[in-house]
Parts: structure tokens; C-alpha cells; sequence
């Protein structure tokens, strides 16, 4: 479910990127060419204040990218993260991001995918 908040986000001068969100995330596939790719997350916790209340996984193409991820625990309530994997797609699977939930739902405010 999609959130919105309109609180200044710490860590980036993208604030409008991060204060929406996709709260309960699952699973996003990009069906793009063959090829090598940037993968670019944005990520912020905009409800929780202590950390362990959601706590996830996010894997690209199946391999880990962030393991027990829990964003208020830290950094913290509205600090921006943000990580750039790079991923192969091949044999016409795209890329796929995933979230896995070890403890409330993952939230997720973007994802950018650029070809190398």
C-alpha cells in the first residue's frame, strides 16, 4: 500500500523520492534486455520509531543486497538509504527485486535500473 509523508528525509537532497513509499513490498521484475545493470535502491523507514518492528531482506536477481534490514534501528526514522548493485540479466529473465519480511512488512521508496 502506498505511503506519504511530509517529513524532511536526512542523507539525501532527494527528499521527494523518499517520502513516498510502497509499505508491504514484495517483489518488482524489470523485463529488460540481456545485459549488465545498475540497480539503484532507495530505501527509508517513515512510520516506525524503534528498531526490530520491521526488520527484511532484499535480494537482486537472488543474490542478497541488504539480510535483516531494520531502518529504524539504524540509521534511524527518516534517514535515507541507499545502495547501487550492479546485476547481469540474462537469458531473457530480466531483473527481479524481492523482499522478504523477517519481521513487519519491507517498505520500499525506489528502485532505479540503468544499463551499463
Amino acid at each position: 500500500r502506498p505511503v506519504l509523508v511530509h517529513h524532511r528525509i536526512a542523507g539525501t537532497d532527494d527528499d521527494p523520492l523518499h517520502q513516498a513509499a510502497l509499505d508491504s513490498a514484495r517483489a518488482y521484475r524489470f523485463d529488460v534486455p540481456d545485459g549488465e545493470y545498475d540497480v539503484r535502491l532507495r530505501l527509508v523507514e517513515t512510520h516506525h520509531a524503534r528498531g526490530g518492528e520491521r526488520v527484511f531482506d532484499v535480494r537482486v536477481n537472488g543474490a542478497p543486497v541488504f539480510v535483516a534490514l531494520d531502518l529504524a534501528g539504524e540509521p534511524g526514522r527518516y534517514v535515507a538509504v541507499e545502495r547501487t548493485v550492479r546485476v547481469s540479466a540474462r537469458a531473457g529473465r530480466g531483473i527481479e527485486v524481492s523482499f522478504a519480511a523477517r519481521a513487519g512488512a519491507p517498505i520500499v521508496s525506489g528502485i532505479h535500473v540503468r544499463r551499463r
